[in-house]
């Protein structure tokens, strides 16, 4: 609709023309809602200050060619409810200003329902003046340079939407939103989004073209407060010749801008490979362009992002121009930075420090889906300064950069020198972890870094494919530890060739710490620890380093050593190997050797000094002896003593007789110990320290303290008793002098256990065991005769006594109305056993002791008349036992013989036996005092005589048969002598013993005919044994080399009260042959004897 002059549209004046419309006075003016510029004409709106585009209507050019929509003055506000356009296919700015600057500046609020865009190739708002805009609606471009470009001061503060689709020609740039001075502020809502893609090429295939949503600061520094969403998410080409690749961006900072950033700034597209214009292949197909979240150029600038931030940028999170002075990035805790292809913050700035900052997490990683990408967590490739209590991680890479020689790694933190910190003492988790090292120290290319470095870590440094500390170059660098450093790499920190310092205050380090060549490099140890986790020294945890120094803390060798110029030792250092040195300090404590878990004992060993060895007056030496060895300190230079020297031992003893070296100087030995500390275990002794012209020697002289004032047991009592007597005779026997020697090395503490193993074995398992066998032989002779005789019993209970080729049956009955056959019969027979059992210890003595064994036994026996019949029994039996004693066992091998015979009248049985026990006896006793073990080899015999009478009862099938016996027992051992533990073998006397046993019970005897084994009889024995005499429980003894030191010592003695019980099983096969089973036992208090047989009897 045209408009006449002059025309009035209550309640507003309108005065149109054909060329210009314009707004003549302030207030609230309601355009019609087809108030618009004809086309083919130049139309410019003048809004006077406070001016309204109401809501509904819309202003635009109509594709009229020349002037913008509206053009402002200054002093001038404009609120926009509506719509202001420029059109598809205009050039023209939505909005733009007369260009003077003589005013206030222009105020611009675009309200939730306004819109102000240019369709065409213009921008939405373009002002060269102080100006404001508030904006809670839509400003965008489809196709201009900007949707606000702001030449001069400008406050712009969003909380709708700032978007531009421009995808700019080669060469050509695209800024959404351009504040070349001033602030801007995207609130929570905002969103701030440039969706071009930098993918155009010119002629050569170059391209050099950026699109950022925010651009800040061209001209002087401007702030940029960010609370919602600033986002690029177009592609960038990759362009082989490098340097003139797209760029896609978030926020580009100028001139010393900042940003701080509460929400997201962000970049998501991809990485496009542009086409291939030279014959180079090595730089096909690779994605190098560039995309970032935020870019800080020139002067420099500053990031702060807090908590609730998110900067993420598809090859770099920050990145940091290569003319970029004094840049510094903050990222709170909560705050994450990530670069999806290459790093978290990546800098270039060769004339500046770059300085970050992290509380919160900061990732480089690579896109797998591109052929290369470097992911480290912080790459600045000059100096930087970085304070860690966060997370810098590096997740890896991928592929090797166009014109480098070698893959890409990934590191935590790549740098060109500085200052790095992670943690301190409240941020002990902080980390720096890097998929191939943790940190890396150089010039970009492996070469030598262009500062010294300084690396302080309270947290974890982690090099997970690789070194945790890699430093290249000859800057002089520092290393200082309190946490946690480790690598997979063999060495884990690889200091450069400069005079490099490690200084380890706590924590740990995993893998090597190598000072390199060249230089002269110092290893510093000032730990609080305790022994439970020694530091670990030596040429496989530290390496090359000229000066070492130990200030505090336990550290222990653990191989040899070099520190070529000087080793100072004020903390607690042990072990062994070899410390090549020119000169060995020792201020602190020494233990040549080493200090075991406890930290009360040590381990011996000997140390070697190649150089000089000075021991001040603050410095203590610690040697121990055990057996016949000690530790040593060997020095190859002179050696200059004074302080103190502490002489510990094992618990394990040691030679009081002998002589000890603890310290040799090829050199020569000065000065002398200030004081000797007596630390040994025993009250026997007192250390004697001499000096020599190259070396020092430890002898012992004899307390007045008696043995027998340290025992404690009866029978320690005894033996120290006898060991002071030999000791008051002064023996010549180098064997006892031996013995005497290493009985003195144990204490109060543990001399009755040392006294202990000076004795026999207490056990009298050669007695008890010949007493068992001979019992069993007894048993199984009674038992067979049981069987005799229920083989002359029929199946009405009468007593039978079967001959072979008889077949008449006798009248007489001796057990109710028998009948049995008349004649006589002979009887083979034998039996298979084993046997087991254990006696337990007397009290607070370890004299019990456990066996099992086995043997066969047979009998021959012959009828003599009707009711009665003799034999005679053979066997042999091995035993083996293992008393409580450790380290001791032996086994009796024994041959037995024996009469016995049995006889009926009526049903009363009378049966008896003789028998003769030969006992071949080998046994060892471990003497752990002296780690050797005394063998003996002697002989026994057992003699023993047996009665037992019972009444037969018939009920039935079964015979119930009261029984009653005596049992006399004669048991020999021979005297003998124990060799192979030199002055420890005994000298043990002959024995004699005698033993008389009643015995009272009752047998029951069935008959079972199960049909398929004929006649079956069970039968089972339960009595009480009563030791009406039991052997002397004694052994003498003497030590073989010291005559006259005989005594006696009482050993394991049973209860006489016993509970002896059997029970088997015989079976008829056929008339000649039976076969029977018998498990039989022997229970005490305190010990317990087990038999079992099996039994077969062929009659003829």
């Amino acid at each position: 609709m045209k408009h006449r002059a002059s025309a009035r549209i209550a309640p507003t004046r309108l005065i149109a023309t054909t060329a210009i419309l314009l707004v003549l006075s302030g207030g609230a003016y309601a355009l019609p809602a087809s108030s618009d510029i004809a086309a083919s004409t130049t139309g410019t709106a003048l809004p006077a200050d406070g001016d309204t585009v109401q809501q509904g209507v819309t202003i635009d050019n109509s594709g009229a060619t020349g002037d913008p929509t509206i053009t402002t003055q200054d002093d001038t506000t404009l609120t926009n409810n509506g719509t202001i356009t420029s059109v598809a296919g205009s050039s023209k700015d939505a909005l733009t200003d007369d260009g003077s600057d003589d005013g206030d500046g222009v105020t611009v609020t675009n309200n939730a329902t306004g819109i102000i865009q240019a369709l065409g190739t213009g921008d939405a708002i373009k002002l060269d003046d102080d100006v404001t805009i508030v904006n809670a609606g839509t400003i965008s471009t489809v196709g201009g340079e900007s949707a606000i470009e702001l030449d001069k001061d400008g406050d712009v503060t969003n909380s709708g939407t700032i978007s531009g689709a421009t995808t700019p020609a080669a060469g050509d740039n695209s800024y959404v939103l351009r504040v070349d001075r001033g602030t801007i502020l995207n609130q929570s809502t905002g969103v701030i989004e440039a969706t071009g893609s930098a993918t155009t090429l010119d002629g050569s295939g170059d391209n050099g073209s950026n699109i950022y949503a925010i651009r800040a600061g061209k001209d002087d520094p401007t702030t940029v407060t960010n609370h919602g969403i600033v986002r690029a998410t177009g592609d960038a080409v990759s362009v082989e010749q490098g340097n003139k690749e797209g760029e896609v961006g978030g926020i580009r900072l100028q001139s010393g801008s900042s940003l701080d950033n509460y929400g997201t700034v962000e970049t998501t597209g991809s990485i496009v490979i542009g086409a291939d214009t030279n014959s180079d292949p090595t730089d096909d197909g690779y994605e190098i362009g560039d995309m970032y979240g935020v870019r800080i150029d020139d002067d420099g600038g500053s990031v702060h992002n807090y908590g609730t931030g998110v900067i993420r940028g598809g090859k770099h999170g920050i990145t940091i121009d290569k003319d970029a002075t004094g840049a510094s990035v903050i990222n709170e805790e909560g705050g994450v930075i990530t670069g999806l292809n290459g790093s978290g913050v990546g800098s270039d700035a060769k004339n500046a420090t770059t300085t970050v900052t992290n509380y919160g997490t900061i990732t480089g990683t690579y896109n797998d889906a591109y052929a290369f990408g470097d992911g480290d967590g912080v790459d600045i490739d000059y100096e930087a300064v970085i304070y860690n209590y966060g997370t810098i991680r590096a997740s890896g890479s991928k592929g090797t950069k166009p014109g480098e020689p070698n893959p890409s790694t990934s590191e935590g933190i790549a740098a060109g020198g500085g200052t790095i910190v992670n943690g301190d003492a409240t941020h002990t988790d902080a980390l720096i972890s890097g998929a191939d090292n943790g940190i890396l120290i150089d010039d970009s290319n492996a070469g030598d870094a262009f500062y010294a470095t300084q690396v302080t870590n309270y947290g974890a440094i982690r090099g997970l494919d690789g070194y945790a500390i890699k430093l290249v170059g000859s800057q002089d660098d520092t290393v200082t530890n309190y946490g946690t450093i480790s690598g997979t790499a063999d060495t884990s920190v690889l200091l450069g060739g400069g005079n490099d310092t490690f200084n380890m205050y706590s924590g740990s380090v995993t893998g090597t710490v190598d000072a390199g060549a060249g230089g002269a490099d110092t290893l510093n140890i000032d730990i609080q620890n305790s022994t439970l986790s020694p530091f670990l020294l030596g040429n496989s945890h530290y390496a090359n380093f000229e000066v070492t120094t130990i200030t505090n803390g336990v550290v222990t060798l653990t191989d040899d050593y070099s520190s070529a110029t000087s080793f100072t030792n004020a903390g607690a250092l042990s072990g062994t190997g070899t410390v090549t040195t020119a000169n060995f300090i020792n201020n602190g404590e020494l233990f040549a050797g080493g200090i075991a878990s406890s930290g009360s004992a040590l381990s011996l060993g000997t140390l070697a000094v190649t150089g000089n060895f000075t021991q001040g007056a603050g410095g203590s030496l610690n040697v121990g002896v055990s057996g016949s060895t000690s530790s040593e300190v060997s020095v190859g230079g002179t050696a200059t003593l004074d302080g103190d020297l502490v002489v510990g031992d094992l618990e394990s003893g040691f030679r009081a007789d002998l002589t000890y070296t603890i310290l040799s100087a090829t050199g020569g030995v000065s000065g002398s110990f200030s004081n000797v500390d007596n630390e040994l275990t025993s009250k026997l002794l007192d250390p004697v320290v001499t000096y020599n012209a190259n070396d020092v020697t430890l002898a012992f002289d004899r307390t007045s303290t008696t043995y027998s004032s340290l025992a404690g047991s009866p029978e320690s009592a005894a033996l120290a008793g006898v060991i002071d007597a030999i000791e008051a005779s002064s023996p010549t026997d180098p064997d006892i002098q031996a013995v005497l020697g290493q009985l003195a090395s144990y204490g109060s503490g543990n001399i009755s256990a040392a006294l202990d193993q000076l004795a026999p074995d207490l056990s009298d398992a050669s007695g008890i065991t010949m007493q068992q066998l001979t019992g069993l032989f007894q048993g199984n002779v009674f038992g067979h005769l049981g069987g005799v005789r229920a083989a002359w019993s029929g199946n009405d209970g009468a007593t039978r006594l079967a001959s072979a080729g008889t077949d008449g049956d006798l009248t007489a009955s001796l057990m109710g109305a028998p009948s049995y056959r008349a004649g006589t019969s002979n009887g083979l027979w034998g039996r298979g056993f084993g046997t087991f059992g254990d006696v337990a210890s007397d009290s607070g003595a370890a004299n019990g002791f456990s066996y099992r064994g086995g043997g066969l036994q047979g009998g021959y026996d012959i009828a003599l008349g009707e009711t009665s019949a003799a034999g005679v029994s053979f066997g042999y039996a091995r035993t083996d036992f293992s008393p409580d004693r450790a380290g001791s066992d032996g086994s009796v091998d024994s041959v037995l013989v024996g009469l016995y015979g049995t006889t009926l009248a009526g049903p009363v049985d009378l049966s008896g036996q003789i028998s003769l026990s030969f006992n071949s006896f080998k046994s060892d006793r471990l003497v752990s005092l002296g780690a050797v073990s005394a063998h003996s080899d002697y002989d026994g015999l057992a003699v023993s005589g047996s009665v037992e009478a019972g009444y037969a009862m018939t009920m039935g099938k079964a015979v119930i048969r009261p029984v009653a016996g005596l049992d006399a027992t004669h048991l020999h051992t021979d005297s003998y002598t124990e060799t192979g533990a030199g002055g420890y073998n005994l000298a043990i006397g002959a024995n004699n013993d005698y033993q008389l046993r009643s015995t009272l019970g009752v047998q029951a005897t069935g008959t079972l005919e199960p049909g398929f084994l004929g006649k079956v009889q069970p039968t089972a024995d339960i009595r009480w044994g009563y030791d009406i005499r039991q052997a002397d429980k004694g052994v003498t003894a003497a030590f073989a080399g010291a005559p006259g030191s005989s005594f006696t010592l009482e050993t394991n003695s049973q209860a006489r009260n016993a509970l002896l019980a059997s029970f088997g099983a015989e079976a008829f096969v056929g008339e000649p042959l039976r076969v029977g089973i018998q498990a039989s036992g022997d229970f005490r208090s305190g010990s317990k004897a087990f038999g079992l047989g099996l039994y077969l009897r062929y009659d003829w």
